[in-house]
């Protein structure tokens, strides 16, 4: 491992202008639409990270969100507009394995393979220039010795510090405590607003996008800029989305592009066979109720596919359903499921056990105690056939109220002389 001259930039993973390092991206320079895609812009994040990145108060921020929200591209645009040393380093699964693996550039060879020279090695060129700032893209895949650097930079003050991390995944202890000790300051970074699609997307196209696609493509996307522009790229590609009469529209089914599919291939791999038991389960009947998927799958898959940002639970009337975080982890599950596997997991989803009961004899013995009930019940129960009948035969038409009979009954009785003082007329 020897040191570089030029560590400003590093190149372990190429490194996209508009959403930052993730592999297997269409290239940016795509020719077949008239607009580029562009970060829109978020001021306020923005001025923020720049006066942590300037000021005393702290060491630096912590950009925290879902894959592909933006991140790497905003702290890589605010520390271009600052005119000092910045290094970058992008984790990844391979460089967690490897002490020091993040930094591995900034090691002299010195051949020591103690810990703590190899830390020190790291951190005399790193901070070397004075006044740097230290990027670290996806630092929740950080190795030990790693976060441990990272750790001492921010408390020692003698850099400033820009990470990202992604939601939902586990973050080694000595990052965490930097922004729980106030170290550095940690930034939420939301999907884009419907309005906020819309614009990027029609600056793109430099055109109008129709009402209807623009439903469409927000709620496929849930405002994720790469979701978006992947999505946007591969419905041009295919076709699916084409100019008509200045109109840009969307028709045809959501294209998926093999980038995008290996994105969300990488974080599917890491879920676990239980968790995808579950994610299987629900990409064949979404939503589904969290009673009855805890029950399919189990509570800890649940529970696990949640914590790792790949489901969702909300409200739907009264009901709480899981459903996917994005529509898009759907589509990539359902590609993972055979013919023979859904056969066999909508039947266990078709006769699994309901949240009242256990088993199809037990709902159908109660469907049928609900029916004897009802017959029970005596004919005027229900309030809404609640009016005035003949207190004997329950006719309702034609009501006397001063003898509660109806007409018919009364004219009956008066006939057989029933009813005193009255007595038939002839004419």
């Amino acid at each position: 491992m020897g040191r570089t001259s030029t560590p400003a930039t590093n190149t372990q993973r190429p490194i996209d202008p508009l959403f930052g390092s993730v592999p297997g991206l269409v290239p940016l320079d795509s020719g077949f639409m008239p607009g580029q895609w562009q970060l829109l812009d978020r001021p306020a994040e923005h001025e923020a990270i720049r006066a942590a990145l300037s000021g005393t108060d702290s060491c630096g921020v912590v950009l925290v969100g879902a894959a592909g929200v933006g991140k790497t591209t905003l702290a890589r645009t605010v520390t271009a507009s600052l005119s000092r040393k910045v290094h970058w380093t992008a984790c990844t699964e391979s460089s967690r394995s490897i002490p020091l693996g993040a930094f591995a550039h900034w090691v002299s060879s010195s051949g020591s393979r103690d810990p703590i020279a190899l830390i020190g090695s790291a951190r005399e060129s790193l901070v070397a220039d004075g006044d740097t700032i230290v990027g670290i893209d996806d630092a929740h895949l950080l190795d030990q010795l790693s976060a441990t650097l990272l750790h001492q930079i921010a408390v020692e003050r003698s850099g400033h510090v820009v990470a990202t991390v992604r939601s939902g995944e586990p973050v080694p202890d000595a990052v965490t405590s930097l922004w729980k000790d106030g170290y550095l300051q940690r930034f939420e970074l939301s999907p884009f607003t419907k309005q906020q699609s819309i614009a990027l997307i029609e600056t793109v196209l430099g055109g109008t996008l129709e009402g209807l696609s623009a439903d469409v493509m927000w709620e496929t996307s849930g405002g994720n800029p790469l979701f978006l522009r992947n999505m946007v790229e591969g419905a041009v590609d295919a076709g699916t989305l084409a100019e008509v009469n200045g109109v840009w529209q969307f028709r045809g089914p959501t294209v998926i592009p093999s980038g995008l599919v290996e994105l969300l291939d990488e974080r599917l791999a890491h879920a676990g066979d239980e968790v995808m038991h579950a994610l299987k389960l629900l990409a064949l009947c979404e939503p589904l109720d969290i009673d009855a998927l805890a029950e399919l799958a189990g509570e800890d898959a649940v529970d696990a596919a949640e914590m790792r940002g790949l489901i969702r639970i909300v409200a739907d009337d009264g009901q709480i359903n899981a459903r996917f975080s994005h529509p898009l982890f759907g589509e990539v599950v359902r590609r993972r499921v055979g013919t023979a596997s859904a056969r066999k997991l909508r039947g266990r989803i078709a006769l699994g056990p309901a949240r009242c009961a256990e088993t199809e004899a037990t709902a159908r013995r109660w469907a049928e105690e609900a029916v004897a009930a009802l017959h029970a019940l005596p004919r005027d129960a229900s309030p809404t056939r609640l009016r005035r009948r003949d207190e004997v035969d329950g006719r309702p038409r034609g009501h006397l109220r001063v003898t509660g009979t109806s007409r018919v009954r009364f004219r009956e009785m008066a006939l057989r002389g029933e009813l005193p003082g009255i007595v038939k007329s002839s004419w």
